[in-house]
């Protein structure tokens, strides 16, 4: 029998398993937002493309977006940063009503999608770069998000998840409704679902 080549079979293993990354969590601040969305846009394209057609993510980009500049002013949104100070990842909770339910109509446009109530948030805008997934980075962003948000007496977070994420959030337990889409104004249905997740409030010392 041939002797194994161990030098091949460290490359493969390379190939299978994403490097580590080293990355930083900080808030963000409005001279983040251009990076963060450009950054965002990448994501959905790229990683929404296995789940969405072309142009649903284009239609849903160019009436919604991906991100609101005033839940920066929130205090409450956060990047994640390589080494080199590049935005390699965001995600955010807020009290603000989300851009696809001001825009949207159709199956998900409920009052459930309105301001939330109190002690319930909306997790926002969670998107890493392409070229980092399979890094931790969007975990860490979740961790970040719920220890803040249960920081403020949140006890509930609330999201919309694209198809291509809800795997993801469905993994650190948040709980799904039936899939759904959010119907926008120029009638495209864009495939979503609805999750939800209660956390912890750390207790008074």
């Amino acid at each position: 029998m041939e002797a194994v080549n161990q030098d091949w079979v460290v490359r493969q293993l390379s190939r299978s398993r994403p490097a580590r990354l080293a990355f930083e969590i900080r808030k963000a601040g409005r001279s983040d937002i251009l990076e963060m969305r450009a950054m965002q846009e990448r994501s959905m394209m790229t990683i929404g493309s296995r789940f969405y057609a072309r142009g649903e993510i284009e239609t849903f980009l160019n009436l919604v977006g991906t991100m609101d500049d005033a839940v920066v002013d929130e205090g409450h949104f956060f990047v994640a940063v390589d080494p080199f100070e590049r935005v390699i990842g965001t995600g955010a909770w807020s009290n603000l009503i989300p851009g696809y339910a001001r825009v949207a109509g159709g199956q998900q446009a409920a009052p459930s999608m309105a301001r939330p109530a109190a002690g319930t948030a909306t997790v926002r805008s969670v998107f890493v770069e392409p070229e980092c997934t399979r890094r931790g980075i969007a975990q860490a962003i979740m961790q970040r998000i719920e220890t803040d948000a249960a920081a403020c007496r949140v006890f509930r977070l609330q999201l919309t998840a694209t198809l291509s994420g809800e795997g993801f959030y469905r993994a650190i337990g948040y709980a799904a409704e039936p899939r759904g889409h959010v119907e926008l104004p120029d009638g495209t249905r864009f495939g979503c679902v609805k999750m939800r997740k209660s956390i912890a409030i750390p207790s008074a010392a």
